[in-house]
């Protein structure tokens, strides 16, 4: 049993478009088998037939490449049990994110972004200055000022999920540019998943959100303490005194060599980086 002939034929043929610029295109197959119970998919499949996600070609070779093939029919002629009428149906409709293959895992990933608006303290203005009152001291305890944070939300169709995998990446910051982003701008803040079944199989539906911070997610503190250093060779740690020469009861800020500053000093800023490098390449997103 075996398809002997294949030819595209007028009869059938349609084509649409509509005020969505969506444009939809039919195409009409004849197929003769040599046997009239020969299976529906020896004649779906036979060489000549469209398959699912083909581009549309016209007879004359025109190829729109936004439309499709989303679906192969075939029926058998009731008087001619040997021959077949099938139709390919062709759309540049989009039906995200399941467009794209038979398999879930051809799908694209989806990708969105959004902000989340937070608060942190600052003792500096727009242009790096120390905030100051009219006294020239620093403001204590810290003003707030909004700390909004780009976040980055891919979602993506995978054959398996490997959770120690995602607990390795979780509040990781990339070791490499990534997405635009230097070294320790973007931290992993969220890898979750979902089982889901389709098409006899079972996959994973894999969601990853990024944070970003332009200034890096290293940890940055003011240098202060309640003990600075001496000038003595090595340097000793003593308490600092307030101006009454009582120990201070509250942190003062120090010059990053460990010398207390006077009350109308610039601060010094401390960086750690406390978050774990890892390379954001390997998970393979876009």
């Amino acid at each position: 049993m075996a398809v002997v002939f294949v030819k595209e034929i007028w009869n059938g043929r349609a084509g649409s478009h509509d005020q969505k610029a969506v444009r939809e295109y039919n195409r009409t197959f004849k197929v003769v088998t040599d046997n009239p119970i020969t299976a529906n998919i020896s004649v779906r499949y036979a060489t000549g037939i469209p398959h699912l996600f083909d581009h549309y070609v016209d007879p004359e070779g025109g190829v729109d490449v936004l439309a499709t093939c989303r679906k192969v029919s075939e029926k058998q002629d009731s008087d001619n049990p040997y021959s077949w009428e099938v139709t390919a149906a062709y759309s540049t409709a989009t039906d995200w994110p399941s467009l794209g293959g038979d398999s879930p895992t051809a799908r694209p990933t989806e990708i969105s972004w959004s902000n989340q608006k937070f608060q942190r303290p600052t003792q500096k203005d727009a242009a790096g200055n120390a905030l100051k009152n009219s006294a020239g001291s620093l403001f204590d305890p810290a003003p707030q000022v909004d700390d909004s944070r780009p976040t980055l939300t891919m979602t993506r169709i995978e054959s398996s999920f490997d959770g120690s995998r995602a607990m390795t990446y979780m509040d990781t910051v990339n070791l490499n540019t990534w997405m635009g982003g230097a070294p320790r701008t973007w931290k992993v803040d969220d890898i979750s998943a979902q089982r889901q079944y389709e098409q006899n199989v079972f996959y994973w539906r894999v969601t990853y959100v990024f944070q970003y911070r332009p200034q890096t997610w290293d940890l940055v503190v003011w240098d202060a303490g309640y003990y600075a250093l001496d000038s003595s060779t090595p340097p000793k740690r003593v308490r600092i005194l307030d101006k009454t020469s009582h120990p201070s009861a509250k942190p003062q800020f120090l010059d990053g060599d460990g010398t207390a500053l006077p009350s109308d000093g610039t601060p010094f800023e401390l960086r750690f980086e406390v978050y774990k490098k890892l390379d954001f390449a390997a998970l393979g997103l876009p």
